[in-house]
């Protein structure tokens, strides 16, 4: 929800060669696609510029809906691609390259760039009523700036031991940790007060079924505790060689920071289905996001689909379907007093604790949940460019020795070894 929405740059990145594209790829690049635009028409958010030609799935249109379309230059017809949940009021867009998408009509496969894209609504069969709009249900928002939003681009940097080194790149898996057993005792928390101080905030001027919502939903989450479930999350920094970070996250003598290609972080990210955002520390930025996700609650409070008429029945069903989103943008607001860390945070959907893929390991005072991330797939090579060791007495007996298991290990090249510049030492 970039300023928004997690999901604003949720294609920043994606590689969509269109030959190459799985099936099952081209439909989570079509609901990427949908996530984006509902972001931008319904949050407030922009539009993340598209970085290479995106694959798309074929989809099949539904009368009055509104979607996303290109004129084919075979059969000349208009077909669509993905849905426009602005009903036609963002115009175009998208900037840079474009999309592969299959024509509904004739069934060839076109490029559209980005500036051939435009919004129609399909038409109405004869006496089908036209659907209910969530546009109409968009309310007034206060907070929109994100004076901390930025596309992600380069590598991204993650300090970790030894050991996790040797793990990572023999079974070419990261761990990500369950939200709430981070060293930040106020993860999700802070999120959590801000979209309560918002809430409270809206229902002072709201009226009707708004009003009915926005107490239920403070209700809710005075009561609620999520024990049940939760997110897992990915740490990396944009800060190369930072001294606050070997200090905090590694062992003195013992860290290591891998540097990964973000395109790569991404395009495992989107086959997984999680999401991925930069944190925000700013305030104005921290209410923007919160205000993103209760905006859309609200307005499918209001617009009742599916028509539910038991009202604590229909908010409680908004709730939970938002639930994981109201998770993630919760896990990306932190305290100001980590913000020179810089960092960004690739988050999974809301996971049940029986779920079978969450593991457990030692911390220094508790058990500590974790889920895996799988970085490559079967001999494909780790994407790591840089392995640098931090401040030690033996850089150079380590650089060595990390630069036999680069040899050994199947990484892609090159894959610098390096060490810290930082004189940094404990006597």
């Amino acid at each position: 929800m970039l300023g928004i929405d997690l999901k604003a740059t949720i294609i920043n990145g994606i590689l969509g060669v269109f030959v190459l594209v799985t099936p099952e790829q081209k439909a989570r690049n079509v609901k990427a696609c949908e996530d984006l635009i509902k972001v931008a028409a319904l949050g407030g958010g922009p539009v993340a510029p598209l970085p290479d030609w995106l694959s798309l799935a074929h989809i099949t249109p539904a009368g009055g809906y509104w979607y996303f379309s290109f004129d084919c230059p075979e059969c000349r017809k208009t077909s669509p691609m993905f849905r426009d949940f602005s009903d036609g009021n963002l115009g175009n867009p998208f900037v840079n390259y474009g999309f592969h998408a299959t024509c509904f009509f004739c069934k060839s496969n076109i490029e559209c760039a980005s500036e051939n894209v435009r919004s129609s609504q399909w038409p109405l069969e004869p006496g089908e009523e036209a659907p209910e709009s969530e546009y109409a249900h968009n309310p007034a928002r206060k907070y929109k700036d994100d004076p901390e939003y930025r596309p992600l681009s380069g590598p991204l940097h993650h300090y970790t031991s030894f050991e996790a080194l040797l793990s990572i790149v023999q079974t070419k898996v990261l761990w990500a940790t369950n939200v709430h057993y981070l060293n930040d005792a106020s993860e999700s928390e802070l999120g959590l007060e801000i979209m309560s101080q918002i809430a409270a905030e809206a229902r002072k001027t709201s009226e009707g079924v708004d009003l009915e919502f926005l107490t239920f939903f403070l209700e809710w989450l005075t009561g609620s505790v999520f024990e049940s479930a939760s997110v897992y999350v990915l740490c990396f920094s944009e800060a190369h060689d930072q001294l606050s970070q070997w200090r905090g996250y590694t062992a003195h003598g013992r860290g290591i920071c891998l540097s990964i290609d973000s395109t790569l972080l991404v395009e495992r990210m989107q086959a997984l289905g999680w999401t991925f955002q930069h944190c925000r520390y700013n305030r104005t930025s921290q209410l923007a996001w919160a205000e993103a996700i209760l905006s859309r609650m609200r307005r499918e409070s209001a617009s009742n689909r599916p028509k539910i008429e038991d009202k604590a029945e229909r908010f409680d069903a908004v709730i939970r379907n938002c639930l994981s989103d109201l998770l993630q943008v919760a896990a990306t607001i932190k305290n100001e007093a980590f913000a020179e860390e810089r960092e960004v945070r690739f988050i999974s959907p809301m996971i049940d604790i029986a779920d079978k893929r969450i593991a457990y390991r030692a911390g220094r005072t508790t058990l500590i949940p974790y889920v895996q991330f799988q970085l490559a797939e079967g001999e494909d090579p780790l994407a790591i460019h840089e392995i640098m060791i931090g401040p030690s007495p033996t850089q150079h007996l380590t650089k060595t020795a990390i630069a036999g298991v680069v040899t050994q290990n199947r990484l892609k090249k090159p894959c610098v070894v390096s060490a810290s510049q930082i004189p940094y030492r404990e006597l």
